[in-house]
């Protein structure tokens, strides 16, 4: 799998993408992530550089989707996903500071 971010002009271009079958992984403002990258072009679908995305010091509410991917493609996160430390930890015990005291 190599999915890949795009940035979407408008609702209309969001229906041209749909129509060429794209597999939608996340849709955010302004966005999406395909499970795939384009086979064509599609007009008002630009694909987005992971490199130069903004850093997390830079979201704003209309690129936090952007960011968020940004994020997620980067070495140390996916490095940290890879140990994925909090396996069958939910979310309650994490946001209490508990995820170390699971039974």
């Amino acid at each position: 799998m190599s999915e890949s971010l795009y940035r979407v002009a408008d609702r209309d271009a969001l229906k041209r993408l749909r129509a060429t079958g794209a597999r939608i992984m996340f849709q955010f403002r302004g966005g999406v992530v395909l499970r795939e990258p384009l086979r064509r072009d599609v007009d008002g679908v630009t694909e987005i550089d992971p490199g130069k995305l903004p850093i997390p010091a830079q979201a704003t509410p209309e690129n936090i989707g952007e960011v968020a991917y940004a994020l997620r493609m980067s070495p140390a996160w996916r490095a940290r996903k890879a140990r994925r430390p909090h396996v069958d930890v939910s979310m309650d015990q994490i946001i209490a500071g508990d995820a170390g005291n699971t039974p």
